[in-house]
């Protein structure tokens, strides 16, 4: 259940107490989730009006009536928290002769500020004593965090019927790799705990998207994430990821369901779920447009790169654009929040891979993953062991995604 910003739980259940006994669960459930859209003399109106209500027709029009409601919203913050600070770095490392790329610039502008000063101090020393390990640290670091983003987003499948000219072709190339297997009960299980509808738009053409793209993923390609992880976001931290993907991946704790536009949106670093909170057997989560770039992961960046991020002057602070409607003819809008609800708290989305997924699909958008080609793959410079491999396994997942994967 959403948190009630003006009032109590309670209070909101004594408003409502009246209509204990005049309406279906469905009903009540529906006054008491849009609680925080009313002033509570509102809602004694409302169940007032309830009161006098004399048949299961009007009964259906207050049901109605509530899910015209928008959903809530919840207080959002900048685009990119302590920017100043971590456009300092970027520009100390450019003024030091570093060669940057789109992906790492992106990955300073949303990992911990902890983990940022380290790795900044450690850089530092070894400007002053080891100049040719700096080197290649930072060769190291922008290599992986590149090699990563190019990589991380789905690249299969269509977009829905009206917005493909907005997309890539879909791939033609083969592969000689068979796909990767996924789990169609995680997919049925995240189905029917959202009892078949899209959690943002409401609509019933539901697919099982998944929170973390690649849970299945060959040991090349998840010790490239997990080093990554580390080096940004701490080694405790990558591994209780690596660690939760590993046992939940292929689980309903790793699925969304959402309907086919919202989906192809979502394989595209469109837009971003904050996780917020858990009580009992609901997760609240709040939606995000993201700024789309025209950069690529290992684009080179330079001194404008606060322009070529979208991050400079006062737009910088604001939320991508987007449409998309929800069930209640409304758009869906940054800083709305949404209710997942399950009858078992294990079948809930896990709330340590939505803030993975929030960080790198903040990543993923910012440094333009999805504007990663296949020929972008095929000309990679990258002398890091298992390419081969790595390449294999991503163009069998486009292969099984733009085929199998729309029907989950």
């Amino acid at each position: 259940m959403q948190a009630y910003k003006s009032y109590s739980k309670e209070e909101v259940d004594a408003a409502i107490f009246p209509l204990r006994d005049r309406f279906e669960p469905p009903v009540l459930v529906a006054l008491k989730a849009v609680g925080d859209k009313y002033s509570l003399e509102q809602l004694k109106t409302l169940a007032s009006l309830a009161e006098k209500l004399p048949g299961p027709g009007e009964r259906h029009d207050i049901h109605a009536f509530l899910k015209d409601a928008p959903p809530a919203s919840e207080q959002i913050h900048s685009y990119v928290d302590d920017l100043d600070e971590r456009r300092d770095i970027i520009r100390e490392w450019l003024k030091e002769g570093d060669e940057l790329n789109a992906a790492i610039l992106s990955v300073v502008m949303v990992a911990p500020l902890d983990q940022l000063r380290n790795l900044r101090n450690q850089l530092l020393l070894y400007t002053e004593h080891f100049k040719p390990m700096r080197k290649q640290l930072i060769k190291d670091l922008r290599d992986c965090c590149a090699l990563v983003m190019m990589t991380y987003l789905p690249k299969g499948g269509l977009p829905p019927k009206g917005l493909q000219s907005l997309s890539r072709p879909p791939s033609t190339a083969g592969s000689s790799s068979p796909p990767i297997p996924r789990s169609g009960s995680a997919t049925k299980d995240a189905k029917t705990r959202d009892r078949h509808k899209c959690i943002i738009a409401g609509t019933s053409d539901t697919q099982g998207a998944h929170i973390f793209p690649y849970a299945k993923s060959s040991n090349f390609r998840a010790s490239y994430m997990k080093t990554m992880l580390a080096q940004w976001w701490g080694q405790d931290q990558a591994n209780r990821w690596a660690d939760l993907i590993r046992s939940k991946g292929e689980t309903a704790q790793n699925r969304l369901s959402l309907n086919h536009q919202i989906r192809w949106w979502w394989d595209r670093a469109k837009f971003a779920f904050k996780p917020l909170r858990q009580v009992g057997n609901t997760i609240v989560i709040q939606f995000h447009w993201l700024k789309q770039s025209e950069l690529k992961p290992d684009s080179s960046i330079n001194s404008g790169f606060m322009e070529e991020t979208g991050l400079a002057g006062e737009s910088g602070a604001r939320w991508g654009k987007g449409f998309v409607l929800h069930e209640s003819g409304h758009s869906v809008k940054t800083g709305q929040i949404f209710t997942i609800t399950a009858k078992n708290q294990d079948d809930l989305p896990s709330f340590d891979l939505l803030q993975l997924q929030w960080d790198l699909h903040r990543v993923a958008a910012m440094c333009g993953a999805a504007n990663v080609t296949d020929e972008d793959l095929e000309n990679l410079d990258f002398d890091g062991p298992g390419l081969d491999i790595l390449l294999k396994e991503v163009k069998a997942e486009q292969e099984f995604s733009g085929h199998g994967e729309a029907s989950e």
